[in-house]
């Protein structure tokens, strides 16, 4: 998997450094803002990331098969539905949109480019999930 993340706030900060070490997994790039750029810099240089972007169309030039959005909840939809557009896997924080209408759309949308579209929720680990 070739990942290009979207963000580059705490939980990006967190798992980035775990990210880059995993086997069958290279983190390309990370994309923040045009206000965020030197921060993501920073941290792709710290993590040994290739690419550093402030906007999508740049992150796109990156050489990713996957996106992992993990931007503020009312950003998903709009991210998720650019990734899918462009025929790219995605995978997206939790909630994945705001509305069942939004996440329809999403689902037809990778049905129709034949790509994954995964919530990054780990439901099925949760103590409360084993005991149910």
């Amino acid at each position: 998997m070739k990942l290009g993340i979207i963000g580059s706030g705490i939980i990006v900060q967190e798992f980035l450094p775990k990210l880059v070490k995993m086997e069958g997994l290279t983190v390309q790039a990370v994309q923040g803002t045009p206000d965020t750029l030197e921060q993501v810099k920073a941290l792709c240089a710290e993590n040994g990331v290739p690419g550093a972007f402030g906007t999508f169309d740049e992150l796109c030039t990156a050489d990713i098969d996957t996106v992992y959005i993990a931007v503020p909840n009312f950003l998903h939809f709009v991210y998720c539905k650019q990734a899918l557009e462009h025929g790219y896997h995605v995978i997206v924080e939790k909630p994945m949109t705001s509305s069942l209408k939004e996440a329809e759309c999403l689902a037809a949308l990778a049905r129709e480019k034949g790509v994954f579209l995964f919530e990054a929720v780990t439901t099925p680990y949760l103590e409360n999930f084993r005991k149910i």
